[in-house]
This record gives structure tokens, sequence and C-alpha cells, in this order.
């Protein structure tokens, strides 16, 4: 009771919320941009427990990896996955970055992408689900996916 009396009610409603953006950018055999996409994504509970993990030191497994698949991502994972790749990561203020690029060995229509915490999946923090991108051999997919702490 002395510390709600002397802090207040104000401070129990606090909440830290989570955001994601996901830049999808799609470069011809040329390097020249063809698509480019800004999307809203979804932040898993899965993912959300295993920042507070991560808060607290009871996890030490960041989240570092990049999956995209040609079918429907959900919470668990990709529904058809392509490729993984570990990102490079950066996290200058009350947000983390991180940015991968995938070039195409062959033509593939990618239709989702997770951020997770392995090279075959694992925990996902954010996933999305988009309008399949017509990729063929020799382009590159740039992903560029931000988390807001707010």
């Amino acid at each position: 009771m002395v510390w709600f009396s002397l802090f207040g009610k104000k401070h129990l409603k606090e909440k830290i919320k989570l955001k994601g953006i996901i830049v999808l950018t799609v470069r011809d055999k040329n390097g020249k941009i063809r698509d480019k996409r800004v999307i809203e994504n979804t932040i898993t509970d899965a993912g959300k427990t295993r920042v507070a993990q991560l808060m607290c030191g009871v996890s030490t497994t960041p989240f570092k990896y990049i999956g995209i698949g040609s079918g429907t991502a959900t919470a668990s994972g990709l529904g058809s996955p392509i490729a993984y790749r570990q990102a490079d990561v950066n996290a200058p203020t009350t947000y983390a970055r991180w940015t991968t690029t995938f070039t195409m060995s062959s033509n593939v229509t990618v239709t989702e992408a997770v951020l997770c915490d392995s090279s075959t999946g694992g925990t996902v923090l954010s996933y999305q689900n988009f309008t399949g991108i017509s990729m063929v051999a020799g382009e590159q997919l740039t992903i560029e996916w931000t988390i807001t702490v707010s």
C-alpha cells in the first residue's frame, strides 16, 4: 500500500508495446528496384514471452533470422519455407532493425516472412503474409524488419 500511495495509480497502467513494420524491396538482375512494399506485421504471443525472458536473462537466444516462404505464415512459422538467413541487426534507440537480402536461385513466388530465433524457424517473434511477389532466378529480395518498443 505504501508503494501505491507514493507512486499513484498512473504508474500501474504503463504498458510496453511492440509494433512491427516490414519493408520488402525487390531488385531485378540489374539492381533496379522493381517493387517496394511497407507492411505492418503481427507480433506473436510466443515472441512477447521470449522478449520478457530475454529482459530478465531466462533466455539468451535472440531473434536474428528472417525466413521467407511461398505459403501462409503463422505464429508457429512459415507454411512453405524457401530460405532462412541470419540478418544484420542493430538497435540504436527504442527500436530494433533486422536486414537481410535473399538472392533467388530459381523462379519463385514469395508470400510470407517470419522473424525468428533459429535458421530453421524456432520461436517466431513476428510474421506476415502478403500478396505474392513473383521473382526469377538472380533477383534479390531485401527485407528490413523494424520492431518499435513504445
